[in-house]
C-alpha cells in the first residue's frame, strides 16, 4: 500500500468513526421518545389499515405526526452538538478554509498569549448562530422534551 492510500484509509475510519459517535445518542434519544410516547400504538396503526390505508399510508399519516415532537427535538440536539463539534473536526480539517468555528476560535491561543478580544469576539459570533436557532425552535423543543414527561 502506498502512503497516500493508508492516509485515505486513516481518514475514512476516522470519518466512520465521528459519525457513530454522533449517531449513537441520537439512535437511543429517538428509540426512547418513541418508547416513551404512550399515544403511539400498534392500535391505531391497525385501526388505519382496517380503514384502508397501507402500512406506509398508515406510518405517514398516523405514527409519524405523533412521534413528530421526539423526532423534532432530536434534530435540534443533533444540530447544536454538530455545530459545537470540536475533537473531530481539529482532526478532520486539515486547511485553515475547512475550520469549522471552533477550531477557529482555537486557533487564537498562542504558545505565549491568547488573543482575548478576538477570542471574545469569536465567542459571540460564534454563539450567535445556536442563539437564534434556538429562540425559533424553542416551542418545539419543549414539547418534544416533555412529550413522554406527562402520565
Amino acid at each position: 500500500m502506498t502512503r497516500d492510500r493508508i492516509g485515505r484509509l486513516a481518514w475514512a475510519a476516522a470519518a466512520l468513526t465521528a459519525i457513530l459517535f454522533a449517531v449513537a445518542p441520537l439512535a437511543w434519544m429517538v428509540l426512547t421518545s418513541l418508547k416513551s410516547n404512550r399515544e403511539i400504538t400498534h392500535d391505531l396503526e391497525e385501526a388505519a389499515m382496517v380503514d384502508g390505508d397501507t402500512r406506509f399510508t398508515a406510518f405517514r399519516r398516523i405514527v409519524l405526526p405523533l412521534a413528530a415532537p421526539g423526532l423534532v427535538a432530536t434534530g435540534i440536539f443533533a444540530v447544536i452538538t454538530t455545530y459545537n463539534e470540536f475533537l473531530f473536526a481539529l482532526v478532520l480539517t486539515s486547511t485553515p478554509a475547512a475550520e469549522t468555528m471552533p477550531v477557529g476560535a482555537a486557533t487564537l491561543i498562542g504558545r505565549i498569549n491568547v488573543d482575548w478580544g478576538a477570542m471574545s469576539a469569536a465567542g459571540v459570533v460564534g454563539a450567535l448562530p445556536i442563539v437564534v436557532f434556538s429562540i425559533f425552535v424553542q416551542k418545539h423543543l419543549v414539547r418534544g422534551l416533555t412529550m413522554g414527561a406527562v402520565k
